[in-house]
């Protein structure tokens, strides 16, 4: 509990400070995979593997930059919220709280210093707004059983991601941005989906470097208060 304390509290903090820089919201259609934990029967050895859900996720950012290349840094609080099957049936409800640390690299405008919205600097649409981006971060699944003989959990995992995207100046305070990457949380607790009735009826774990992956693809909206 005090960790989502700790993550709801960050919102206040970039709130104070957007009069100062740019802030943004984001949403994004997000398809999970699991990888690395099986359930394997052990009368005819078939084996059966978790099942996530696909599903929105919601951002918010604030913005800042170097003063002379094109690394740009992007904290941002997501939320989404997703079910977990297994053997057919859902077995958990899961509200992920993420932090994640995304930094933006242009590298058709990495000498570009100009302190200003895309909408304003020189250059074609994709010189100036093609970026590349990598994301470590840290979250917190807070697991809620959807079966009675499960119990809710809470797991702190580290993430890291990878991605592209491009900016478009809509004014000269606001930009949108199409980007789409790939996210991966080693260590996901996915023994926690398992009930005793599974391993009475011969089911066996199996495990190694368990893992989520995830695909997004999403619309970045960002605005430049200092700009208006």
């Amino acid at each position: 509990m005090k960790a989502i304390q700790g993550l709801l509290i960050l919102p206040l903090f970039l709130s104070w400070q957007v009069v100062q820089a740019q802030m943004g919201i984001r949403t994004g259609f997000a398809a999970r995979q699991s990888t690395g934990f099986e359930l394997v029967n052990e009368f005819n050895q078939t084996r059966q593997v978790p099942d996530p859900d696909a599903g929105l996720e919601y951002s918010i950012d604030y913005w800042f930059r170097l003063p002379r290349v094109r690394l740009e840094f992007l904290p941002e609080l997501q939320f989404s919220r997703y079910r977990v099957a297994l053997l057919e049936n859902p077995r958990m409800e899961i509200n992920q709280y993420s932090f994640l640390f995304n930094l933006l690299f242009y590298p058709f405008d990495w000498n570009n210093d100009c302190d200003c919205p895309t909408f304003s600097k020189e250059g074609n649409w994709l010189t100036r707004g093609l970026y590349f981006s990598l994301s470590p971060g840290i979250s917190l699944l807070d697991e809620k059983p959807l079966i009675s003989d499960l119990l809710p959990e809470q797991s702190l995992l580290f993430t890291a991601g990878v991605g592209m995207g491009i900016d478009f100046g809509l004014f000269e305070w606001i930009t949108l941005s199409p980007e789409a990457g790939l996210r991966y949380m080693p260590g996901y607790p996915f023994e926690h989906l398992v009930r005793q009735a599974d391993t009475g009826r011969g089911f066996q774990m199996e495990s190694a470097q368990q893992a989520l992956i995830q695909f997004s693809a999403g619309l970045r909206l960002r605005f430049r208060l200092d700009q208006r």
